[in-house]
């Protein structure tokens, strides 16, 4: 449980690199949040001749520094094929410009350039927009984006299957070996009780979820929004028609993953609840699920385990913080809704079958969904 120690490049690296590379004047750098890479927004006003073939005429662009060992060439190079599949589909998302490797204490890190989206991230808007309207809005937004994933052939992304990384829900046994750092009993006691019903749910269903590749990392700071008069605006300028894939524009796509869709729909929810504080533990997860279902369908094995598919994710935050970013006062963001998901964990962990009966009655009125709840 070591605190973690900076030695990744800094904006003064990545000035050096671009003006040592591209030839070119940085007018504006500002560092950007981020968990364990380091993100910079740049803005240039000069550059040199036949440098930027692969990058055209952008003058604004985000850079992102990542350890070469925890991100690979070849992942990108599969992301890269996924982001073009997803914009020719009509998401607005990150675009890979393209990307170098440097060298910095002996280290290699691998500096991705991506195309920079105009707007702010959603986290920031909430008590301006309606949100109840937003949520359903993000609901259908992911139902698209899952529909259009699984399209794609999940070997893709298959060889990068990492068992022992915690945020993947499914690895949720892991979080069982981090504990130790919880050291309040109670609070120990019911996130193990959690985990290990989630875990024997999991384990009795899976043949039963639906899997594909996943965007592994979806919460409202990596969805960029304008807003108006309290409501959200297209990023596309055409006037006339837009739909919800024109609301949101998606970054950080690096954790992507094959996994199944129902715990990212989990963990989505959690982040959304986190952000949002609910009064209760049902509000959140049925208003999404009135955007999602209206685009994409969910089976009574994966709708059954969706409490605790959000209960586990609320878990990570709490746990994986506490194990790994305990005592490191550099990084607010690491530790970003933690204290939120562990109050969250307090309130409803003993409300699983309120839970289930909200969401049953839900899905018979709205949808004549009729629920077979399983245990």
């Amino acid at each position: 449980m070591d605190v973690l120690k900076d030695t990744r490049p800094n904006a003064d690296d990545v000035i050096s690199f671009l003006k040592t590379n591209f030839f070119c004047t940085v007018s504006h750098v500002e560092e950007l949040k981020a968990y364990e890479d380091k993100n910079f927004y740049f803005r240039i006003v000069e550059r040199g001749h036949n440098q930027w073939d692969d990058i055209g005429n952008v003058t604004e662009f985000v850079v992102k520094v990542t350890k070469c060992e925890e991100m690979s060439e070849l992942k990108w190079k599969s992301i890269k094929k996924i982001l073009n599949c997803l914009l020719h589909n009509g998401f607005t998302c990150t675009k890979l410009l393209t990307s170098y490797k440097i060298e910095k204490n002996g280290k290699k890190f691998l500096v991705l350039l991506l195309n920079y989206i105009p707007g702010s991230p959603l986290m920031y808007h909430w008590s301006k927009l309606n949100k109840t309207t937003v949520i359903e809005q993000v609901g259908e937004m992911v139902a698209n984006l899952h529909n259009t994933l699984q399209t794609l052939d999940p070997s893709l992304l298959a060889v990068e299957i990492d068992k022992e990384d915690a945020w993947v829900l499914e690895n949720a046994r892991v979080m069982l070996g981090y504990l130790i750092a919880i050291k309040d009993v109670n609070e120990r006691e019911i996130i193990e009780s959690i985990i290990k019903q989630f875990v024997n749910m999991m384990e009795q269903n899976d043949e039963h979820f639906t899997r594909g590749i996943v965007h592994g990392d979806l919460h409202d700071m990596n969805l960029i929004v304008n807003w108006k008069d309290g409501q959200l605006q297209p990023h596309c300028k055409a006037s006339g028609n837009y739909t919800v894939k024109d609301l949101f524009g998606i970054i950080d796509f690096s954790d992507m993953c094959v996994s199944c869709y129902i715990y990212e729909v989990g963990q989505i929810i959690r982040d959304l609840m986190v952000s949002t504080c609910p009064d209760n533990c049902y509000s959140v997860a049925v208003t999404f699920l009135s955007g999602y279902l209206k685009c994409r369908k969910l089976n009574q094995h994966e709708l059954n385990i969706l409490y605790f598919s959000i209960m586990t994710a609320l878990c990570q935050y709490y746990v994986i913080s506490e194990y790994k970013f305990h005592g490191q006062t550099d990084n607010e963001y690491a530790k970003e809704g933690a204290k939120e998901a562990c109050q969250l964990i307090k309130a409803f962990h003993s409300m699983g079958d309120t839970f289930m009966s909200f969401l049953s009655k839900f899905l018979q009125n709205e949808f004549n969904i009729d629920l077979i709840h399983s245990t």
